[in-house]
């Protein structure tokens, strides 16, 4: 039986790791399921889709995030009753009430419920009061990552046999070889030093930037590394660290040394990765990590932290800071990656390896099946 399965994507068009995991694998699930017919609820056209004659887009007229969540609530069960959908399936951790057909929400990760302060308050009671008892209503919940499924039953009180893991994967412009005229062409539109340490993500609080910066003002005041820091990605609107990580760069007296590249298009990161000699994830809580992974598959040596899903997705790939904000610890543990080179080879052979342990292809196998089945228990429409 072919099913007529909605898929709520709205605010996927912002730039971070959800839209990288969510596009790559909506774009696997068009390369393997050519039966089912898919309707997906956009804000913006997104291309990787069109070649996929199964998939159809549809463009919701609202731009802001809390608009977004008022049309899906109040137009969204209309027309999964109205067009006899068999299934939604929410990718942003926001589902509706009132959905007429079964229905599934990803959820990436509960660093709100884990660190508050870092949110505002409405947000967090939002996720306290309102998201649980949305998923309660909900058949299925996929997590991202064994971690986050745990915190999910301890933080949201879900049954865990509801919730499935479905890990996302690196995309397969991250590979070995980079091409080198690239990625000096990359380094010319980024300005980018000789050599460098690199991180990767949004400038949120909960990354732990501050930390980074001590820990690399450590290096620079106690030992003799010619390595610059660089760092790539966009403020984040609930949880920006930008002026901090501005006035810490000042405080520290490592102007010229720290370089801000702002938001970098996917096609450029493999560029960065490969070009940097050591990449450094230093933050509080993830619910998978995808920015590591993607450094393990160019080739980069890890240092990350213990927080939430990270130990999970890096396995035993990487160097792990047991307390994140311990800029000591850190900075020791950048220092002993940079000066060996067995060592910073041993974590590139094991990081190749860890990467390739993921696969979107599988993880598309796992959510089609997830479909049929979840439509299937599913009560028919009157």
């Amino acid at each position: 039986m072919t099913l007529k399965i909605a898929v709520d994507a709205l605010g996927i068009g912002r730039w971070g790791g959800g839209r990288t995991a969510t596009l790559n694998l909506l774009v696997a699930l068009g390369k393997l399921d050519h039966e089912n017919r898919y309707e997906l609820f956009l804000e913006t056209p997104e291309p990787t889709f069109d070649p996929f004659p199964n998939f159809q887009q549809r463009l919701v007229p609202v731009r802001s995030r809390l608009a977004m969540r008022f049309w899906a609530q109040a137009r969204l069960p209309g027309i999964l009753r109205r067009e006899r959908f068999d299934l939604i399936h929410h990718t942003r951790a926001l589902a509706v009430f009132g959905a007429p057909c079964p229905a599934i929400m990803t959820i990436f990760d509960l660093t709100i419920l884990v660190l508050p302060e870092f949110y505002p308050w409405l947000d967090v009671w939002y996720w306290r009061w309102v998201q649980p008892r949305l998923l309660r209503r909900l058949d299925r919940v996929i997590a991202i990552s064994h971690n986050t499924r745990r915190e999910m039953e301890a933080l949201l009180g879900l049954d865990g046999e509801r919730i499935v893991v479905i890990y996302p994967a690196v995309g397969d412009d991250f590979r070995l070889p980079a091409n080198p005229e690239q990625v000096s062409a990359a380094r010319g539109r980024y300005g980018l030093p000789a050599r460098f340490f690199l991180y990767v993500g949004i400038l949120a609080r909960k990354k732990n930037l501050p930390t980074l910066l001590r820990a690399y003002a450590r290096l620079k005041q106690t030992v003799d590394l010619p390595h610059h820091l660089v760092v790539a990605g966009r403020p984040f609107p609930t949880s920006n660290d930008e002026a901090t990580v501005r006035r810490l760069i000042d405080t520290l007296g490592l102007k010229g040394q720290v370089h801000l590249t702002g938001l970098v298009p996917q096609a450029d990161l493999p560029l960065l990765y490969s070009a940097a000699d050591l990449f450094v994830y230093p933050s509080l809580h993830e619910g998978f990590g995808l920015a590591p992974l993607e450094a393990m598959a160019c080739g980069v040596p890890v240092i990350t932290t213990r927080g939430g899903a990270l130990p999970e997705t890096v396995g035993e790939a990487a160097i792990l800071v047991n307390n994140p904000l311990d800029d000591a610890e850190m900075a020791a543990a950048i220092y002993r990656v940079a000066t060996d080179q067995a060592l910073a080879d041993e974590l590139r052979r094991r990081g190749w390896r860890q990467a390739a342990r993921f696969s979107y292809a599988q993880a598309a196998h796992r959510l089609r099946d997830l479909y049929v089945e979840t439509a299937r228990k599913g009560t028919a429409l009157p």
